[in-house]
């Protein structure tokens, strides 16, 4: 009794766990995905808030671009790569900086306590200095271009954990969240306009014979463009930003921290569910092997029942079917025998039924 009520409660709460993490996957799969305005996202900015941006491999990576820094950058085979920029200013030194790398990762924390603390960051950040230095004594035709630097960034899919509805900034970092994956890729900080605007670019081929410093103001990739613009104003004013609009880069939408934490409460319990539904399919698949033996074993034990029997009934019970050569011949001539009779008694009684 006490064993079936045990298990009769724990299938209860088998069952309001089940029903309680399908609605949460259908408050997942329904969310929409509004997407905020580039005017939203880069005053966020401004005020120093961390933002992320998601951005289209094929357009800042393009595939007809053979340098080999391009194709490491698109080696994840991944459509998206995910960014996250953040704004300092020091109020006391007036000094302004840009960092900007593959963003940070929540679950390091956890991480450290289980493994350590890392020795490195395992996402570095690469720092833009916005205060002028050689670049203030730029001429109209100058632009100045650094040379490469290389960054672990990461990459996310519109498959995965995300349904084609998502907004593809969402469904990349969705991807990222449930995957971690990244490629290593590489970037130019390029300034123009006496350094008053400063650009990050992709690596091309087109930068090939540039390995940094000064280049004419017209030398730059036409058929890309730059990740992020940034405009430098007075003292006292916060730059401005600017970004490549949809598709080539877009932001994550309003709702998607309510989705992710929905994931993240999704994601354990199905594992642990796929861990359940995996054991008790081996266990009735072990179950169904046993029983398939058994039939086996039972067929095999009547068939050799069967054939005991058999085997007993011709040796003790069966009638005597040897039969030797005069035997034969006696049976033939005594049928033989009775043939004649009946035929010399039809004759017979043909005779005389005769009248004259």
């Amino acid at each position: 009794m006490i064993f079936r009520r045990v298990l009769i409660r724990l299938l209860k709460l088998l069952v309001y766990v089940a029903l309680i993490w399908l609605s949460f996957g259908v408050l997942y799969l329904a969310l929409p995905s509004p997407v905020p305005n580039d005017d939203t996202v880069t005053a966020s900015l401004r005020n120093g808030k961390a933002i992320a941006r998601v951005f289209d491999v094929s357009t800042f990576f393009p595939y007809n671009d053979p340098y080999p820094s391009v194709k490491q950058a698109r080696s994840s085979g991944k459509e998206s790569f995910i960014m996250e920029f953040k704004y300092f200013r020091d109020t006391q030194s007036g000094r302004s900086t840009l960092a900007f790398g593959g963003g940070h990762d929540p679950l390091d924390a956890i991480n450290d306590i289980i493994d350590g603390p890392a020795t490195s960051p395992r996402i570095p950040y690469y720092n833009i200095s916005l205060d002028k230095t050689v670049e203030e004594e730029l001429s109209n035709n100058e632009a100045w271009i650094s040379a490469p630097f290389e960054l672990p960034i990461p990459v996310g899919d519109m498959d995965g954990v995300s349904l084609p509805w998502f907004a593809t900034a969402d469904a990349a970092m969705l991807y990222w969240w449930a995957n971690h994956e990244s490629a290593d890729m590489s970037f130019r900080i390029r300034r123009v306009e006496d350094g008053n605007v400063v650009e990050l670019w992709p690596e091309s081929y087109y930068w090939l014979d540039h390995q940094g410093g000064r280049i004419h103001i017209n030398k730059y990739p036409y058929i890309l463009k730059p990740l992020i613009t940034i405009r430098l104003h007075e003292t006292d004013t916060p730059p401005s930003f600017e970004f490549p609009s949809l598709p080539a880069s877009s932001s994550p939408s309003i709702f998607y921290h309510i989705r992710l934490a929905l994931l993240l409460f999704l994601l354990p319990i199905g594992a642990v569910g796929l861990l359940l539904f995996t054991a008790l399919a081996g266990i009735f698949h072990g179950l169904m092997e046993l029983a398939l033996l058994l039939l086996n074993l039972v067929a095999f034990g009547v068939v050799c029942a069967a054939g005991y029997g058999i085997w007993w009934w011709i040796k003790n019970e069966r009638p005597a079917l040897s039969m030797t050569l005069s035997d034969v011949r006696e049976g033939v001539d005594t049928a033989l025998a009775n043939a004649r009779a009946r035929g010399a008694s039809v004759e017979g009684q043909a005779e005389d039924s005769v009248v004259f």
